[in-house]
């Protein structure tokens, strides 16, 4: 008997996933097996309201300004670029939020690893490298959800103007500011956070006790075990800091999120010596 809606969800997702169906991602819940599981599930749910409400003022700004576009220059060419301008993505509230969310999500992935391993760690060297980590990929986040946002309201536009009959509302339902996105950007940076903290806990590790011996271990997230990226990487070993895969951008790193939208993580265990 399940416990909560979490386990209750989770407990019918696997049930039909046996039996070949694959449940929406709207209702999938994180790996049972998955350490700090409930955790991540809070955390990715925080993260997915801000950034449905950063989604809804961006929808509504963006309404605005077509309509007082209309008044003055009714189906007349858009000088793009000077329509968005530089100021339609500033929004402090989901920049600060955001840094404030992996702060939080990062510090609890390096606890996680230390409860895996069973260490206690000193957080007063790791929590520099917490800030750090947090501030950058914060920007990095907002720039790259803007960057393809832009191109994305560029085509709605273009097609508002173009043409006959478009309404208003046509160009809004257009506009890339779905939940589904919202999603995407949650689980994807849930996995991504909780990872980073779990790699900056055994790179403390390594240097209060260098000679313990840390060992990783890829977990394919049970919903992905066909997934021709991380299929072939569950239960893979590795030494600590090698990486699962070859590196191949700030976002593929060798470690998990292998892609949009993946849950898979990492698990940790230690010897002493070579």
């Amino acid at each position: 008997m399940t416990d909560n809606l979490d386990d209750l969800i989770l407990t019918t997702a696997e049930f039909l996933h046996a039996w070949g169906f694959e449940v929406p991602e709207e209702v999938k819940q994180r790996d049972a097996r998955e350490p700090g599981k409930r955790k991540k599930t809070v955390f990715e749910n925080k993260l997915l309201a801000a950034t449905r409400a950063y989604f809804r003022r961006l929808t509504e700004k963006a309404a605005r300004r077509i309509e007082l576009y209309t008044v003055f220059h009714p189906r007349k060419a858009i000088n793009l670029d000077e329509w968005i301008g530089s100021d339609f993505f500033y929004d402090d509230e989901y920049d600060a939020e955001m840094i404030r969310l992996l702060l939080q999500g990062v510090g609890d992935g390096a606890e996680l690893f230390s409860e895996m391993v069973g260490i206690p760690l000193d957080y007063s060297g790791i929590n520099k490298q917490v800030l750090k980590w947090a501030k950058k990929n914060a920007g990095l986040i907002v720039k790259t959800v803007d960057a393809t946002s832009r191109d994305l309201i560029r085509q709605a536009i273009s097609t508002f103007v173009e043409t006959p009959g478009f309404t208003i509302g046509d160009v809004v339902r257009m506009l890339p500011f779905e939940d589904a996105r919202a999603l995407r950007i949650a689980v994807t940076e849930t996995t991504r956070t909780y990872a980073q903290g779990n790699k900056l806990g055994a790179e403390q590790l390594k240097k209060e006790y260098p000679d313990v011996k840390v060992i990783e271990t890829w977990y394919t997230n049970n919903d992905a075990l066909v997934c021709p990226l991380c299929g072939p990487l569950n239960g893979i070993e590795v030494e600590q800091g090698k990486g699962f895969y070859p590196e191949e951008s700030v976002y593929a790193d060798g470690y998990p999120p292998r892609h949009v939208n993946c849950r898979c993580w990492t698990s940790y265990t230690t010897r002493i010596g070579g």
